[in-house]
Parts: structure tokens; sequence; C-alpha cells
């Protein structure tokens, strides 16, 4: 059984907020920011454990013939789990797009979407490779793209 303590007695402090905005119909803008600090008098590493600065722009239009398109854009301040420097992970921003189709199967609400993630390109999210991690392999956040199909039932 493993045990997982709050041996450095570290404080997460921090504040958030979310907007939202519809500047006309069918046309939503959201911006949300997070800023974030950990504080322990026993491990200055624990500052860095948390990424300082998260904020999230999204832009949603309904457009004609029941189509709906989301543009976001996020960014991640960077941040380290480790004590080491060179484990540091820089702060990135990553771009999703989603383009949907509404439509009706009977009664029922459905809708066809494609969404690619990380338009970016790709990025690490967790540990940056070293000669000491790199077996396993470090995780790297690749452009994604994937249909989904919902309806209600």
């Amino acid at each position: 059984v493993k045990e997982y303590r709050n041996e450095y007695s570290a404080d997460t402090r921090g504040w958030e907020y979310k907007v939202q905005w519809r500047p006309y119909e069918g046309s939503r803008l959201w911006w949300a920011q997070s800023r974030t600090r950990v504080i322990s008098e026993q491990s200055t590493s624990l500052e860095k454990a948390t990424p300082g600065n998260i904020y999230t722009v999204a832009w949603f239009q309904d457009l004609p013939s029941d189509w709906e398109l989301g543009v976001t854009y996020s960014y991640v301040g960077s941040l380290s789990w480790r004590s080491q420097p060179s484990d540091r992970i820089p702060s990135y921003g990553t771009t999703n797009l989603r383009l949907a189709k509404h439509f009706r199967i009977g009664s029922a609400k459905s809708e066809l979407a494609l969404t690619v993630q990380s338009l970016d390109g790709d990025h690490l999210e967790f540990l940056s490779p070293t000669s000491a991690n790199r077996n396993p392999v470090v995780p790297v956040v690749q452009r994604r793209t994937f249909l989904t199909f919902r309806t209600e039932i």
C-alpha cells in the first residue's frame, strides 16, 4: 500500500476567474485564468511543482445549416515535479479546433464532430527528457485528430 502525505506542510494558494461574452447572436467568447503558488518552508522546489499561470481563450461560433465551429488556445506556465532544473518543463501553448454538425435522428438530437488537438505541434506535459528518465520514454502530447458521434437516447 502506498501512502501519500503532505510531509512538507505545503500550502497551495491562488485565484481563478472566467469571463464569458456573447458579442452577437450565435457567438461566444470565453477567457479563463488561474494563478497558483505552492508555499512550503521545508522545500523550495515545491514552488515550481505547479504552473504559476494558466489561461484559456475560446471562441465558439454557430454557423449556417446547424454547423458549429470552436477554437481554443490554452497556455500553461512552466513547472517541474522534480528538484533538478533540467527537469523543468517549459511553458507551452496549444490550440484546438472543432467543427461539428448538429442534426436529428428521429426526435433525438445528434452531433458529428471533427476535432484537431495540438494544432501547434507536440509538447511535453510532465517531465523533460533527460538521461535519467528516458526509460520509459517521456510521454509527449502529439497532434490528434478524431471524429466523434453523439446522440441522445
